[in-house]
């Protein structure tokens, strides 16, 4: 069984001042770079991280991973996904996740993953108490839905019709899946790891 990952890592940040937001510093890393990590460590056959920032592309390469460009990541995050599944079409599915997600532990994604195995047919999301996020694992048989999309419509259109195949993963902590949108955000997520290093 083969399963891939996209990382999504091309968005253009409308809520973070001028710097890229991938790039802002988590506790001595850039936050793609802390997500990149996680993902790696959890052993997929293959990762492909669509980018369109040559910094981004910069740090992840350093960090192993290939990249694919996304040259017109303004028209929304569907271009991004299939631009991501092109490269691994021929898994048997495939985990999209968010690259602005630092403190996603490979634990969890390792988990969903081993939930995917066991139920092969059915979407698998992370989630908290009941409460979807990301990533999601999508097997083969919704890869048409998905090069379907279009704009800035994304995976969860695709949950949306097809509620009945989702299966939920429940992280420990809630923390894993908060993403960063703001400046304020990623502080938050900051002043959360040094609370719990004190």
């Amino acid at each position: 069984m083969k399963i891939g990952c996209v990382l999504l890592a091309a968005g253009v940040s409308q809520r973070f001042g001028t710097i890229n937001k991938l790039l802002g510093d988590f506790v001595g890393d850039p936050i793609v770079v802390r997500t990149a990590q996680a993902i790696q460590k959890a052993e997929f056959c293959v990762v492909v991280a669509v980018v369109s920032d040559d910094a981004v592309d910069a740090v992840l390469s350093e960090c192993g991973l290939r990249t694919v460009r996304n040259p017109r990541p303004e028209d929304g995050i569907s271009g991004s996904i299939k631009i991501g599944l092109n490269e691994l079409c021929n898994c048997d599915a495939v985990m999209f996740a968010v690259a602005d997600q630092p403190l996603l532990s490979s634990e969890s994604i390792k988990g969903a993953v081993d939930l995917y195995k066991l139920h092969p047919d059915n979407i698998i999301s992370l989630a908290y108490d009941g409460n979807r996020g990301n990533p999601v694992i999508f097997p083969r048989c919704f890869y048409s839905e998905l090069y379907a999309l279009s704009g800035d419509s994304g995976g969860s259109a695709v949950i949306k019709r097809h509620t009945e195949s989702l299966l939920l993963y429940d992280v420990s902590d809630p923390i894993e899946l908060a993403d960063t949108d703001t400046a304020k955000e990623l502080q938050n997520l900051i002043d959360h790891v040094n609370r719990r290093q004190k």
